[in-house]
């Protein structure tokens, strides 16, 4: 019986932990997606000074939020993002065309993350 309740209580545990991942995930997503399309709309808005600006509180953001990724994401898809993003500031500076296939690059990123989170069959096997 003593097995019984314990491995219900490391279930509960577990359960938790996954709850707690999907949740934390989610508002990083939508977090650092609504900065990104921010940074994509002033950079095609040939607003560049907010482009850089934007593109800047999208990498204090991700430096803020990449520790709690780091828990429970591939660390590979981590630092995929963090070079894409690091690249932003630069390129929002020199105005080029490359910050937007960069945006693309962490909105795709961001999405493999946030689907790579979801408590599905796939992800659980």
């Amino acid at each position: 019986m003593k097995r019984i309740i314990a491995a219900v209580v490391l279930a509960l545990i577990v359960a938790g932990l996954c709850f707690a991942d999907v949740v934390m995930t989610n508002r990083i997503y939508n977090t650092l997606s609504a900065n990104i399309k921010e940074c994509r709309s002033a950079f095609l808005q040939k607003d560049y000074i907010t482009a850089e600006k934007k593109a800047k509180e999208l990498e204090q953001n991700w430096t803020e939020r990449e520790d709690i990724f780091s828990l429970f994401i591939n660390h590979e898809l981590i630092d995929e993002m963090g070079v894409s993003v690091a690249k932003l500031v630069p390129l929002a500076k020199t105005q080029d065309d490359m910050f937007l296939i960069e945006c693309r690059v962490v909105e795709m990123t961001l999405k493999h993350i946030k689907n790579d989170s979801r408590v599905n069959l796939h992800s659980i096997l």
